[in-house]
């Protein structure tokens, strides 16, 4: 029987945020000779929105909520915000009566190494 062992190596990459160049990639698509659709593509690629951020004040504590939309108009219709469980602020904002819950429901799910 064959066994078949796997290294792993450690790859030197070169990552960059790319939002911070948007306008600067936009710009420059528009003094290119491409094709329409594939400077479209790339528009939709580089992905930069416009939109507004709206803060939500959580009732009875002193923290607010800031999320970003390209749809405000979308908002009037806001019934609730959901947080992600393992987050500062959904830590800040679990009650006394249900910490030990939610602490495990987060070891639980939240501390695993995911790949």
């Amino acid at each position: 029987m064959w066994k078949h062992y796997r290294k792993k190596k450690i790859k030197s990459m070169v990552f960059f945020k790319i939002t911070d160049y948007a306008e600067e990639l936009l710009t420059g698509l528009e003094k290119l000779d491409w094709p329409e659709l594939t400077k479209k593509i790339q528009q939709n690629w580089i992905g930069k929105s416009i939109g507004a951020e709206i803060e939500f004040n959580v009732d009875g504590k002193d923290i607010v909520l800031t999320a970003y939309t390209t749809r405000p108009d979308t908002l009037y219709g806001v019934s609730f915000v959901a947080v992600a469980p393992e987050s500062d602020i959904a830590k800040k904002l679990i009650t006394e009566d249900h910490r030990k819950e939610a602490e495990e429901y987060i070891q639980k799910n939240f501390n695993k190494v995911r790949y």
